[in-house]
């Protein structure tokens, strides 16, 4: 087994819950975030842990224990620092949200044989991010975006797309969206730019197969339409399978 990699953390200002700088590229536009690629070796239990550390230099990390508490430790909440002003100033410490561990988290998953349609090409994940509302609501988790936030792929490059949902958004003053009132979906579309809001006809579409199905599976995820107020009573209050927001073609398509 190869030694561990040991790389700078990506970079944000304190408390920031955005995307941040990797400091070795410069690159930005994503959240803090390791690129893992998943070893060839099929494996049945492999762990992975991600721990979420704060650090500080107003004290020494590395001779700093847990034997440095109480009369002896380094900082005291909200101390009293003299600045030479004749008057001293209190500094808004508290010390259980100072150099700490705030998140430690452990995931048992399995690596499984490639199949022999997908050979020794490269395959790229592709997930989503954040929740259903605005960001206000949303916070302090963020608006959907997918992740990686832009990924270059090659030709016959693979695509696993790893998208996920929720039937539990909140009957009471629930977050704003889309679609039957309590779900949480993550659909694809194809569009010119990422500067244009409106989808690619299917008669267009380039990205995905055509006549294969995948403009209708992609964007609509199942659902049916509901078209009248009379079936949103009867239908959209329990089946997320149900979207008022999706209507039939009268058979005047869009050729955008």
């Amino acid at each position: 087994i190869d030694a561990p990699e040991c790389v700078l953390g990506a970079w944000s200002k304190q408390n920031q819950h955005g995307n941040a700088i990797d400091q070795d590229t410069g690159a930005h536009a994503e959240m803090a975030s390791y690129n893992l690629t998943i070893p060839n070796e099929i494996a049945q239990a492999c762990v992975i842990r991600i721990r979420y550390n704060i650090s500080t230099n107003d004290y020494d990390g590395w001779a700093t224990d847990f034997a440095s508490n109480d009369d002896v430790s380094p900082v005291t909440n909200d101390p009293n620092i003299d600045i030479g002003t004749g008057v001293e100033l209190e500094i808004d410490i508290n010390t259980s949200q100072f150099g700490r561990t705030f998140q430690d988290r452990s995931y048992v998953f399995t690596i499984k044989k490639r199949s022999n349609e997908v050979g020794s090409g490269t395959i790229h994940n592709l997930n989503v991010r954040g929740k259903r509302g605005n960001i206000v609501q949303a916070y302090p988790a963020i608006e959907y975006a997918f992740v990686p936030f832009r990924l270059e792929t090659e030709q016959y490059d693979y695509l696993h797309i790893q998208f996920h949902g929720s039937d539990f958004n909140a009957a009471k003053n629930p977050n704003n969206g889309e679609g039957w009132k309590f779900s949480d979906r993550t659909n694809m579309v194809e569009v010119v730019n990422e500067n244009v809001q409106f989808p690619i006809h299917e008669n267009n579409a380039q990205f995905f197969a055509q006549n294969e199905g995948w403009v209708s599976a992609m964007s609509l995820l199942g659902q049916q339409a509901i078209l009248d107020q009379k079936s949103v009573n009867n239908a959209d209050g329990d089946d997320p399978y149900m979207c008022m927001k999706a209507g039939e073609l009268d058979g005047d398509a869009d050729d955008y």
